[in-house]
């Protein structure tokens, strides 16, 4: 994710109320499991790994 995107959703989650939290946590999942497969598609295992363990606490998180 870049610079942009973080910012963008850094003021999306401070503004968002509980169910808007849990739409933006489902959006950035979404986000990191497509980057995790990219890196996969270009053998990059350390990235996917690190994609994969973030849409892990994403998994968490909404669980909580």
């Amino acid at each position: 994710m870049d610079k942009e995107n973080k910012k963008i959703y850094t003021t999306r989650i401070s503004q968002a109320n509980r169910s808007e939290l849990v739409v933006i946590i489902y959006e950035l999942m979404l986000e990191s499991l497509a980057e995790a497969g990219q890196a996969f598609e270009k053998e990059d295992f350390d990235i996917a790994d690190v994609e994969l363990k973030r849409v892990q606490g994403f998994l968490c998180e909404l669980r909580g």
